[in-house]
């Protein structure tokens, strides 16, 4: 156990942002000497500076930062999926009248889905097995994304989906006008019950967004991050912490702007 720690410390010392960090203090260090040298002042008073960036740097990317970040929201998320738990249809009338709203987590420059989406996926096609008269509603549009939707189209079919049960949403650019245009989208097949499925920290803001827009959604099981919890220095990390901040960002910036 103790040899695996210290090979994971050495292979992100080598290929991860510990090497980056390293990398920039002994690039600045070089050019505040030659700096010095030129123009003859004393470097020392920035020695603390580079040391101390190189060292916050290093340290958004371990674990804990993105942990403490995230555990509120995975507990409003329980919370809510508490409050409003999916109740599964009896009768085939009910269930076409129900759909599962899946939020969408990007795709790929090649126009396929990203591994957030396809669990997002695989966890609406579970609860689709259960009502198979029910619609899935796939939002997932914005920049770069238009040619995504025949993919979709065509993974959903291939899991057993009927195509008169697959609607795509491809216009959003944000989670705001994920909810928007769903909305219209439900309100034209004049669905009753709304099943809203994502990831347990972004859930909260997409929640509070479909009920703005009218939406009165049931919460299916909030989908746990698939981010691995490593022990030292790791991009994943610092990427993860950015999607933690992005949320708190996002939460903060819709409610200013009376979208939640």
């Amino acid at each position: 156990m103790r040899a695996s720690l210290v090979g994971l410390w050495i292979r992100s010392a080598l290929v991860g942002p510990v090497a980056f960090a390293l990398a920039y203090l002994a690039a600045c260090s070089l050019i505040l000497l030659v700096a010095a040298k030129r123009h003859g002042y004393n470097p020392r008073p920035v020695i603390p500076w580079l040391l101390g960036t190189t060292l916050a740097f290093t340290g958004l990317c371990l674990p804990y930062p993105n942990t403490l970040l995230e555990w509120p929201l995975m507990s409003w998320a329980q919370k809510l999926h508490a409050e409003h738990a999916v109740s599964f249809p009896e009768t085939q009338e009910e269930q076409r009248r129900t759909v599962v709203m899946i939020f969408g987590g990007g795709v790929l420059p090649d126009g396929t889905a990203s591994s957030t989406t396809l669990r997002r996926l695989h966890h609406a096609l579970l609860l689709w097995q259960k009502i198979p008269s029910a619609s899935l509603l796939l939002s997932d549009g914005g920049i770069g994304r238009c040619g995504s939707s025949e993919w979709y189209r065509t993974y959903l079919s291939r899991q057993g989906v009927p195509p008169a049960h697959i609607l795509i949403e491809s216009k959003a650019w944000d989670t705001h006008q994920n909810a928007q245009f769903c909305a219209e989208i439900i309100k034209a097949h004049d669905f009753r019950q709304i099943i809203l499925v994502t990831s347990a920290t972004h859930l909260p803001r997409s929640y509070l967004t479909a009920r703005k827009h009218g939406m009165m959604t049931q919460v299916s099981a909030p989908l746990e991050t698939n981010h691995p919890r490593a022990c030292c220095p790791t991009w994943g990390s610092l990427v993860h912490l950015s999607r933690m901040l992005n949320e708190y960002v996002g939460m903060a910036g819709y409610k200013l702007m009376g979208w939640i």
